[in-house]
């Protein structure tokens, strides 16, 4: 789906390994942002606010990982019900629309687990007590 987004970085490595890349220089801004936020809220928060940030960065991939998977399952289900799909398959030159819709299933969960993961863990850092005692009380 990015493969011409992404060609000046396509080393010549296998193609499973530019995917891996793909996959990387898509989000890694994405977590990045996403961390910046959530460090905010935990070096206020919390008196451990490293392993805060880094036990909900687990909770945001693993759902994520959930959400991506399930995108496996239901991605020919969404793609078939999506109007114009089949047209746009067409206009990329898909050969195996399976494997495709497959992909865009993972792509898409993995994009909105990703979301809700860092929704719930922000939510989680607001309502969770206050852990350290700061100067002023």
């Amino acid at each position: 789906m990015k493969f011409d987004q992404f060609h000046v970085w396509d080393f010549g490595f296998p193609r499973r390994i530019f995917v891996a890349e793909i996959g990387f220089l898509a989000t890694w801004w994405v977590g990045l942002i996403g961390s910046w936020f959530l460090a905010r809220i935990a070096v206020r928060k919390f008196s451990l606010p490293r392993k805060s940030v880094l036990l909900a960065l687990l909770f945001v991939m693993t759902v994520a990982a959930g959400f991506g998977i399930s995108g496996y399952f239901w991605g020919n289900h969404f793609a078939e019900s999506s109007p114009g799909w089949e047209e746009g398959l067409v206009s990329m030159k898909v050969k195996d629309a399976t494997a495709f819709n497959r992909v865009a299933g993972i792509h898409l969960g993995s994009y909105l687990g990703a979301l809700v993961g860092w929704i719930l863990a922000m939510a989680w850092f607001l309502v969770r007590p206050k852990s350290r005692i700061s100067p002023d009380e």
